[in-house]
């Protein structure tokens, strides 16, 4: 993603950090850096498409999808409306593509989500 952070109330040294992590791969190092820019700077939305593509590269493809919609529905500069769109498309893609294990966002909950249901045969005998 060819983007800077540009950011008014945030200490700058924090955004180049952020963007620092994301260039370099240590996109977990990134993703609480972008949490606190947009803690303060709701509407950035570069950090935002950066906190996408982050929980997209660490395994969270559900949260990924959530934030590449909402900066494609909530943002005002088209230009960042498309890059959204095509992360979230891309998303998407690799989503139905593949298996994937449900987010981590559910916690404890994923493990027995995940666990197949016993045969029903086993269960009347």
């Amino acid at each position: 993603m060819d983007l800077s952070i540009n950011t008014s109330e945030v200490d700058v040294a924090v955004a180049l950090e952020a963007y620092g992590h994301y260039k370099s791969g240590r996109y977990k190092d990134a993703i609480p850096l972008l949490q606190n820019i947009l803690d303060v700077e709701p509407n950035n939305w570069q950090a935002r498409l950066f906190l996408a593509a982050s929980f997209f590269k660490t395994g969270l493809p559900m949260a990924a999808q959530r934030a590449f919609r909402f900066v494609f529905q909530s943002c005002p500069d088209d230009g960042l409306r498309q890059k959204a769109c095509l992360g979230f498309q891309f998303v998407n893609a690799s989503i139905t593509s593949e298996q994937t294990p449900l987010p981590a966002e559910f916690g404890a909950w994923a493990e027995k989500l995940a666990t197949p249901a016993p045969n029903i045969e086993h269960i009347i005998t």
